[in-house]
């Protein structure tokens, strides 16, 4: 499996670096890119995050797999943010392979 070679970090990333990771392995093969937003939908079917006033959220068990959430600040106003553990990673980039076929 191609998604086997996905690099993870121990630190706790955003879903577009995960994204990043995993499309550093597809573009390799010529396989098409996967979004974050892919990956948050994919995330929320499985049942690992939820969709609460807008936002993703990690369900409980997400929060068990490792993603947490912190909130920043932008000129747009504050927001909570997921950050995605090594599992949580590893995770993505086996729903990305399901994804693939």
């Amino acid at each position: 499996m191609l998604l086997v070679q996905v690099e993870t970090e121990e630190a706790h990333i955003q879903i577009s670096r995960v994204a990043d990771s995993i499309n550093a392995v597809l573009i390799r093969y010529g396989k098409p890119k996967i979004s974050g937003m892919k990956l948050n939908a994919a995330l929320v079917e499985a049942g690992y995050l939820k969709a609460e006033n807008g936002n993703k959220l990690p369900s409980e068990r997400g929060s068990e797999l490792g993603i947490i959430t912190i909130e920043r600040h932008s000129s747009r106003g504050n927001y909570t943010q997921c950050l995605f553990g090594e599992r949580a990673q590893r995770l993505c980039a086996e729903l990305a392979a399901r994804d693939l076929g």
